[in-house]
């Protein structure tokens, strides 16, 4: 199995063919933003160790803040499947206070008790 390796500060920057991407796929992908997209600000696409296209529009740049809530559910749920198959935590369904026990304040409203991850990744409040 290849190493991948991950920034501690900076990605490496790479083009699309080096990672076996072809160049007109990127560029497809850039007029499909544009004419299809509108809302897009930025994107990036990663591939193995490197950025291989990043693109902002509409004036963002790099250091624009901006909402990131996609791109928390996939790295979320990626990090659950890592969990679960390390068994590091037992269900989707496990209660979040079970898995932060040592954190949670004995006082802590019983409805929090009931969020579960599953809400976490589904973003709803399992609070009834």
């Amino acid at each position: 199995m290849k190493k991948i390796h991950y920034p501690t500060k900076h990605w490496k920057k790479s083009t699309p063919e080096s990672k076996s991407i072809n160049q007109e796929i990127i560029d497809n992908l850039n007029e499909m933003i544009i004419n299809e997209f509108p809302q897009i600000k930025s994107i990036v696409v990663v591939k193995e160790d490197a950025i291989i296209y990043e693109k902002f529009f509409k004036g963002y740049s790099k250091h624009s803040l901006h909402e990131s809530a996609c791109m928390f559910k996939s790295f979320l749920s990626t990090v659950i499947g890592v969990a679960l198959k390390n068994e590091l935590i037992e269900s989707v369904d496990q209660n979040v206070t079970d898995i932060f026990s040592e954190e949670i304040p004995d006082d802590l409203d019983v409805n929090f008790k009931r969020i579960t991850i599953k809400h976490l990744l589904t973003k709803t409040s399992g609070i009834i």
